[in-house]
């Protein structure tokens, strides 16, 4: 019996032995897994982070975006409101104060640097302001011209001086124009907006 109880001790180390082999396994293979899942999150917890910035990144500029719009349809509101209050004002000017209309034509008449012998040709609208008095007005104020009303409409403009070798044109929507930032201004302070 000597060999068998060595056969027997053999087999039982050798089971030993493999129980040992397989718990070692047994716990390499749970800390493999333990330090897989730790790499997973940590890869997991950078991918939730990367997204969520990247989603914060998105929602601004959707938002800057929207704020844009609004702030570019506001300003065609408020550019439309002011060529239309301008406009009105235009007409309402041309027909019902002729003393402004008068005083914003010798304005830009004078400020026309013309000299010489000057033919005036105004439009339809217009032609009752070019009285002889208000011609005599406005030569009395151009020492170094002569202005002489002409039956002749002019194109395209409200008023056109015409001289020997040029002409100039003056459209009353030019002088709003050129004031169009104070009367926004105005406008828009008066509307509190």
């Amino acid at each position: 019996m000597g060999i068998e109880r060595i056969i027997n001790k053999i087999i039982e180390d050798a089971k030993l032995e493999a129980d040992s082999i397989v718990k070692e396994a047994e716990a390499k293979r749970i800390e493999e897994l333990e330090n897989a899942k730790k790499e997973f999150l940590v890869q997991a917890n950078q991918i939730i982070s990367t997204a969520k910035k990247e989603a914060q990144t998105i929602r601004q500029r959707s938002e800057s975006r929207i704020l844009l719009e609004q702030r570019k349809e506001i300003s065609m509101l408020k550019e439309r409101i002011v060529t239309e209050l301008i406009a009105e004002a235009i007409r309402k000017i041309k027909k019902e104060d002729s003393e402004t209309l008068k005083k914003i034509l010798k304005k830009m008449i004078l400020s026309s640097e013309i000299s010489g012998a000057v033919e005036v040709r105004a439009s339809t609208d217009l032609k009752k302001i070019f009285n002889s008095k208000f011609i005599e007005e406005l030569n009395s104020s151009l020492p170094e011209s002569m202005l002489v009303m002409s039956t002749v409409e002019p194109e395209e403009s409200d008023v056109e001086l015409v001289l020997k070798n040029y002409s100039v044109k003056i459209n009353i929507k030019d002088f709003f124009d050129s004031k169009r930032s104070e009367i926004a201004k105005e406008i828009f302070d008066f509307l509190e907006i």
